[in-house]
C-alpha cells in the first residue's frame, strides 16, 4: 500500500488539489454566477425567469443527447428542403423545355436527387417531431402524477401506473388522462402544460 501511494504521489496529489479547487473556488464561483444571472434576468424579463423555474418542476432537464440529435436532424432536413425546392423551381419554373435527350436525362437525374431530398426532408421532420412529443407525454405524466399522487390512494396511484404501462394505443392514453383530469378536478388541481420539450426549447 505504501509503495503504491509513493509511486503515484504527484497523481493523489493534483487529485486532492483539483477536488479542492473544485468544491471551494470553481463551485461557489459557478453557483454565484448562475444565481447573478437569474438575479440580474428578474428585473429584465420575469417571463424567462418563471418558464425557467416552469420547466425544473419536471425534476428533469431536457435531454442533451437528444438536443444534439435534433440539431443535427434539423440542419440534415433544413439542407435537404431548400436544396429540394430550389431544385424543383429550377427544373419546372426557370429552365424552358427542351427536346435535347441528354438534357432531359439530366434532368430526370436532377429531379431523382431532388426527390430524395424532399423524401429526407419529410422523413427527418416526422422523426424530429414524434420523439419530441413522445419525451413531452413522458415527462408531462411523470410531473402530473406527483400533482395528483397526494389526493389519491397508493392504490389508485399503482394502478393509473399499470394502466399507462399497458398503453397499446391512443384511446389507452386518453383513459388515463380521462382519470388524471377528473382527479384533478375533483380536487381544484391544474396539470401544466410541458415546459422541456416545445418548440420554444429547441
Amino acid at each position: 500500500m505504501n509503495d503504491f501511494i509513493k509511486q503515484n504521489s504527484k497523481s493523489i496529489t493534483i487529485g486532492i488539489i483539483s477536488s479542492m479547487l473544485f468544491l471551494y473556488l470553481f463551485q461557489p464561483v459557478l453557483d454565484f454566477i448562475g444565481g447573478a444571472f437569474l438575479n440580474l434576468l428578474s428585473y429584465t424579463g420575469s417571463k424567462f425567469v418563471d418558464d425557467f423555474y416552469a420547466k425544473i418542476a419536471h425534476l428533469e432537464l431536457l435531454d442533451f443527447s437528444f438536443y444534439w440529435i435534433a440539431i443535427i436532424f434539423g440542419t440534415i432536413s433544413l439542407i435537404a428542403g431548400v436544396t429540394s425546392v430550389r431544385g424543383f423551381i429550377k427544373l419546372f419554373i426557370v429552365e424552358k423545355p427542351s427536346k435535347n435527350i441528354i438534357v432531359n436525362s439530366n434532368k430526370k437525374v436532377y429531379f431523382s436527387f431532388y426527390l430524395m431530398n424532399l423524401f429526407i426532408f419529410i422523413f427527418t421532420i416526422v422523426f424530429l417531431s414524434t420523439k419530441i412529443y413522445q419525451l413531452r407525454l413522458i415527462t408531462s405524466f411523470k410531473q402530473h402524477m406527483r400533482i395528483v399522487a397526494p389526493y389519491i390512494s397508493e392504490q389508485i396511484e399503482e394502478e393509473i401506473y399499470s394502466q399507462w404501462s399497458l398503453m397499446n394505443k391512443e384511446e389507452d392514453y386518453m383513459n388515463v388522462y380521462i382519470k388524471l383530469q377528473t382527479i384533478a378536478l375533483k380536487n381544484k388541481l391544474v396539470l401544466p402544460r410541458n415546459k422541456i420539450y416545445s418548440l420554444t426549447t429547441f
